[in-house]
């Protein structure tokens, strides 16, 4: 949920052009422009409900599951199947939207995933909400590209982490509004979670009327604008130049060590996430209700999220200034020191059932976790010319998602259900120790990778982003 993700730097020569749907830019957008501004409130506003709707399900997941009749590997299916229709058009929307006019892919993106909202509400089987889950990843393939690319032109190379990390709030704030809005709401008697979905399809058809009347910035490489800026905008889609636009993404070192990265931390936190609500009202954990849990893990989460990732974007930001590899090395330092304390607070739930130590471990390996999420994405836009930033945030959120966030809660409720064939540890709330022994065996690996990774990207990141910076200067 979350899904998500993504500053760059100056070119010696470049041309001012427009197009139809484009607003001539003179200059870079300065820092306290209202209408940029503006515009980040939109993409606020609709990751904040991207994100709240993809985790009402995981807080009513163990309520949804007991009136449907579902197994635990029943829930990691549909908690997956919110990525599958995401990863079948993140790529192609990318494309799209770096040609097209990018608020109007948010806007149509957007209505579609509002009226897929609503009808996750009308379900009443396990194929009808892997369907209508399906249909909502529509919407968080239509944002990320083109929203993340307007972040690269309204907002200058020493703005963006900043910028990104105020939108990775969003990206966390909706999440865990989700996760208390379903868990309290599922807990108020049978069918109330549906409730939870029917009332949060009118917000986003309304955000989908202001996001398609966003004006459209020309696209520029940090502050000027690309010699191509016509033609990226009117161009059709040419499967030569898709795959040509693929190839040298391919050929960009750092970005192959961010995607790896990106993959990994988004498997092991999808797969704490995806079942974390269901963990707490396990009877051999702590044997919370559907509303305790949500609380907890709103409260005692939340805040601690919001502030470890302002925190991680101004300090990325600020170090920027000093050492180019910043971000990265941010990023690395975060996930190499969250791996210990998320085994050993999982290792507290296995063997001691003590929501204090728990707490006291859990909550430290959130901050610092959560410090990543901005400088990962930012890290991105410095190495990538800004004419492909779409289609390579394209491409990073689709590898991410399917080999990340689609098949971790698979894999997790696999194995945890392996553990209990016939179903009656989760039939009776007693699945805390299958779950959690998933967890430690797969987490730590995902870990250990993504550290790896980050440490080989430290090595090219230089050189990388020296390229960007270069390619529409030559």
């Amino acid at each position: 949920m979350l899904n998500v993700i993504s500053s760059d730097t100056a070119i010696n020569d470049s041309l001012r052009s427009t197009t139809p749907d484009t607003v001539p830019v003179k200059q870079p957008v300065k820092r306290k422009d209202h209408y940029a501004l503006y515009v980040f409130f939109i993409l606020f506003a609709a990751t904040l409900l991207n994100g709240l709707d993809a985790s009402e399900f995981t807080g009513a997941s163990t309520v949804i599951a007991r009136e449907l009749h579902l197994g635990i590997n029943d829930i990691g299916i549909l908690a997956s199947a919110f990525t599958i229709f995401l990863t079948i058009s993140i790529i192609p929307v990318g494309i799209w939207a770096d040609r097209a006019k990018r608020s109007h892919v948010i806007a149509a993106c957007l209505a579609i995933w509002s009226l897929a909202t609503a009808l996750t509400g009308l379900a009443g089987s396990f194929i009808a909400l892997f369907f209508t889950r399906m249909f909502t990843g529509i919407g968080e393939a239509g944002y990320a590209p083109a929203g993340y690319s307007l972040v690269g032109d309204f907002f200058e190379d020493n703005q963006r982490g900043k910028v990104i990390s105020g939108l990775s709030v969003a990206s966390l704030l909706g999440p865990i509004l989700g996760m208390v809005l379903g868990g309290v709401i599922a807990g108020l008697g049978t069918g109330s979670w549906k409730l939870a979905f029917l009332v949060t399809g009118v917000p986003g058809l309304i955000l989908a009327f202001f996001a398609w009347r966003l004006r459209e910035p020309a696209r520029r490489q940090s502050g000027t604008l690309t010699n191509d800026a016509r033609t990226m905008a009117s161009s059709a889609l040419k499967p030569a130049e898709i795959v040509a636009d693929l190839g040298k993404l391919l050929r960009i070192k750092t970005l192959v060590c961010l995607t790896v990265i990106g993959v990994l931390t988004a498997f092991t936190s999808t797969a704490l996430s995806s079942y974390f609500p269901i963990l707490l009202q396990q009877h051999d954990t702590f044997g919370m209700t559907s509303a305790q849990a949500a609380i907890y893990a709103g409260l005692a989460l939340g805040p601690t999220a919001l502030i470890a990732i302002m925190l991680g974007g101004y300090l990325t930001d600020w170090l920027n200034r000093r050492y180019q590899s910043a971000r990265l090395l941010v990023s690395v330092v975060s996930i190499l020191l969250t791996a210990p304390l998320n085994m050993t607070a999982l290792f507290i739930m296995l063997n001691t059932h003590n929501i204090i130590l728990f707490s006291a471990v859990m909550v430290p390996a959130f901050f610092i976790n959560m410090m990543h999420i901005g400088p990962l994405t930012a890290a991105m836009l410095d190495v990538v010319p800004a004419e492909m930033r779409a289609s390579a945030i394209a491409i990073f959120v689709f590898i991410q998602r399917i080999l990340g966030t689609a098949l971790a809660p698979l894999v997790i409720g696999t194995l945890a259900s392996s553990f209990d064939p016939g179903g009656l540890h989760f039939l009776h709330s007693l699945a805390g120790h299958d779950l959690t022994l998933a967890l430690l065996i797969t987490c730590p690996v995902a870990y250990i990778g993504a550290g790896i990774a980050g440490i080989a990207g430290l090595r090219w990141v230089g050189h990388d982003r020296t390229a960007a910076e270069g390619e529409l200067a030559a």
